[in-house]
């Protein structure tokens, strides 16, 4: 008879972000992830392997545009410029003993789009992200090419209540995968992945925001759920 071999991965994200608005359209982000990973290998039921380890991962830094009520049909556009460093513990700065990785261990550049437009008491939203993983050289002379990976995302919302909004997105992307276990990896791990997310946003009218979300995934390449806290506050 076949064996059957099991892989468990969990992943705990904390991450915090900091908008610094320089003028009424821009802003500055940086967005600081604390991660904690989980893994669990078993053959048969029978445990072989267990791991975990825990640490900043890869931070984001970029500029945000915003254009409020412009000439296409009174939309709401935001658009920006991004770089991910590669800050994270990762297969190519070399792991300790029962370490995991946390990051991608290369540089690379986003652009990030998104239109929306509300009418009370519904919201819709157009979000796109489009990356590009810049090569990496190995000690040895041999070199990694990420390549692109995109992300294509539709958001309906609508207002229950006064400052009480619930929201469904459906996410479609090709992604780079988190689960890299050695630098050849990088070659081959990008996925395909489909996630539907349901939200329930409180606002405080005065620009800060709680938000707990479930999202679940709709395909084998997909990771099979996580639950979000997000609170946003302006200062």
């Amino acid at each position: 008879s076949l064996s059957r071999y099991e892989i468990k991965r969990a992943f705990q994200t904390a991450v915090l972000s900091a908008r610094y608005r320089c003028s009424s359209a821009h802003r500055v982000t940086v967005d600081l992830p604390f991660v904690r990973r989980h893994d669990a290998y078993a053959l048969d039921g029978m445990s072989l392997f267990k791991a975990q380890t825990s640490g900043i991962g890869d931070v984001r830094v970029g500029m945000q545009w915003e254009t409020q009520k412009n000439r296409f049909r009174d939309l709401d556009v935001d658009y920006g410029l991004g770089v991910r460093l590669p800050t994270g513990p990762n297969v190519f700065s070399g792991l300790a003993q029962d370490e995991l990785p946390l990051g991608s261990g290369y540089y690379e550049a986003d652009i990030r789009a998104s239109l929306s437009k509300a009418r009370q008491p519904a919201l819709f939203a157009l979000s796109s992200e489009l990356s590009y993983g810049l090569p990496r050289r190995l000690p040895a002379g041999a070199s990694v090419r990420p390549g692109m990976t995109y992300s294509l995302a539709t958001t309906f919302g609508l207002a229950i209540s006064d400052g009480l909004v619930v929201t469904e997105q459906l996410q479609f992307g090709r992604q780079s995968s988190p689960f890299l276990t050695g630098a050849g990896d990088v070659q081959t791990a990008q996925v395909t992945e489909v996630y539907l997310t349901h939200s329930l946003v409180k606002t405080d009218g005065e620009g800060g925001s709680l938000r707990l979300s479930v999202t679940l995934g709709l395909n084998e390449q997909s990771m099979d759920r996580a639950v979000g806290v997000a609170y946003q506050s302006r200062f």
